[in-house]
């Protein structure tokens, strides 16, 4: 969360007077103001925190098990987000290893509708990818999301991209069901199909060479 300094209870920062004076004073040339946390990351550091507690009170009711939780901060490195530029808010390892990883993404309807379908690809391509950080764990998605109309959203455009196979969609404020969801993703989660398929073809007319009058078998043709 930004270097931890949105966990701290004070933040402290120097200002352009300041560099001045230890400037004047001290003669350190290389004194600059530092850059102020931005407070909206916040709430949203805060949301993925609600789900990761979720998750920890489904393993205390023995729903589940973690394996091991990492959050944004801890997968900016990840060579397969990286290359396809998506970094999940938080990945969840649940259960064995031979069980997929569920990335978990939070959304507070701040983002365009334009970025949350650029994700969608993103996570199109990570999910076909099969393997990731060399564990090989499959990834699946979870998407917790803070309103109905933005879940409908979400789950709207997780179908349209052939994506819901291997994606849940569940709201922040049931806590359960993001436990449930997690748990039937990590079990039962498939391989997603995330080429769209050309129109179907007008299957062939199935025509017999030899029709006898009398047949005791008559074939359908279509």
């Amino acid at each position: 969360m930004q270097g931890e300094a949105l966990q701290r209870d004070n933040v402290y920062t120097i200002t352009p007077a300041g560099v001045e004076l230890l400037q004047e004073t001290r003669g350190l040339d290389n004194a600059k103001p530092h850059r102020v946390p931005r407070l909206q990351k916040l709430r949203h550091g805060l949301a993925i925190r609600d789900v990761f507690v979720a998750i920890l009170l489904g393993e205390r009711a023995g729903t589940l098990r973690i394996a091991d939780v990492r959050f944004e901060e801890d997968l900016t490195r990840v060579p397969e987000f990286v290359a396809l530029r998506i970094v999940p808010d938080a990945l969840l390892e649940l259960g064995g290893q031979d069980l997929p990883a569920v990335a978990v993404e939070v959304d507070l309807g701040t983002e365009t509708i334009a970025t949350v379908q650029s994700k969608i690809v993103s996570y199109a391509r990570l999910l076909a990818a099969g393997v990731h950080m060399g564990s090989g764990r499959r990834v699946c998605l979870l998407v917790v999301a803070r309103t109905e109309a933005r879940r409908l959203v979400w789950s709207r455009l997780l179908a349209e991209a052939r994506l819901d196979g291997g994606s849940a969609v569940v709201r922040i404020d049931d806590p359960n069901e993001i436990v449930d969801r997690a748990c039937s993703l990590a079990v039962f989660a498939r391989p997603v199909l995330t080429e769209r398929m050309g129109p179907a073809r007008e299957a062939g007319e199935f025509r017999p060479v030899f029709q006898p009058d009398i047949a005791a078998f008559r074939p359908l043709s279509g």
